[in-house]
């Protein structure tokens, strides 16, 4: 019985990573123009990003205010979609 329970917990944990996953992967695409529209104004670094999606009033996943390793997150999910 345990062994059925520990493989119905993993079943439960992979499809709750790819609901996640499809999630993030969907904002990502959504955020995609803003960030090109904020690369065209000027804004070059991670910080940039971040602090033009902040003053653009767009919430961040998790944190209050976006941060680099935010924006980093979302940069290589629009790569990783603009690749397939």
């Amino acid at each position: 019985m345990t062994h059925h329970l520990s493989a119905l917990a993993r079943q439960a944990a992979q499809a709750s990573a790819a609901i996640r996953s499809g999630r993030a992967q969907r904002r990502a695409a959504d955020l995609a123009p803003v960030i090109t529209e904020l690369r065209t104004g000027g804004a070059t670094s991670l910080r940039a990003l971040a602090a033009g999606l902040n003053r653009a009033g767009i919430a961040p996943p998790q944190a209050a205010l976006w941060s680099p390793v935010a924006v980093k997150r979302v940069l290589d999910r629009i790569e990783e979609f603009a690749s397939t």
